[in-house]
């Protein structure tokens, strides 16, 4: 996540290419006016992330509000994190809103060919049960992937173009992501 422009010019020549999620319309904004703007090292994706349900941002996303840029293309490289998580363990506080949010983008992503990064925490039977959308998608980065070997399997063994990524789970010793 953008967070400023010092921590970006610390990390940024150590990095073959660096990805930016994007949840709320205020951060992309001010990343918009900083010098790492346009930089070819890093890729952008932006998205409704299931803690930042937020309808004006969401329409704003899908009536192609940041991928213009004086009448070009803006290079947003992906749609994300997107999905859904249990918040404080539990599905029932907004599950129809989470769904609802992951179908809109799901569907915008694939009809601009764009990539999703798939946020999921306790959320697989979820994923699971929009599989025909997770397998039109061009790829899907799984951020933080913290499933079971027999989850992540699931999603390959149906045509998922799908990668992982393990983080923090595995730098801390966490025994399903080191079991994947």
């Amino acid at each position: 996540h953008f967070v400023s422009e010092e921590i970006l010019s610390s990390i940024i020549n150590k990095c073959e290419y660096l990805c930016l999620s994007f949840y709320n319309a205020e951060s992309f904004e001010s990343f918009s006016k900083s010098k790492f703007f346009n930089n070819p090292k890093i890729k952008v994706v932006i998205g409704c992330h299931p803690w930042y349900l937020d309808k004006d941002f969401l329409q704003k996303i899908l009536n192609h509000g940041f991928l213009k840029n004086d009448g070009d293309i803006k290079s947003i490289n992906g749609i994300g994190e997107i999905g859904f998580d249990a918040i404080n363990g539990n599905f029932s506080n907004n599950i129809a809103l989470q769904e609802d949010f992951f179908v809109s983008q799901m569907e915008f992503a694939i009809n601009q060919n764009l990539p999703v990064v798939i946020h999921s925490v306790k959320g697989i039977k979820l994923l699971e049960k929009h599989i025909d959308l997770l397998k039109k998608a061009k790829k899907c980065l799984f951020h933080g992937f913290s499933g079971t070997f027999s989850e992540a399997n699931y999603l390959i063994k149906n045509k998922v173009n799908c990668i992982f990524s393990f983080g923090k789970n595995v730098l801390t010793e966490n025994k399903k992501a080191l079991e994947n």
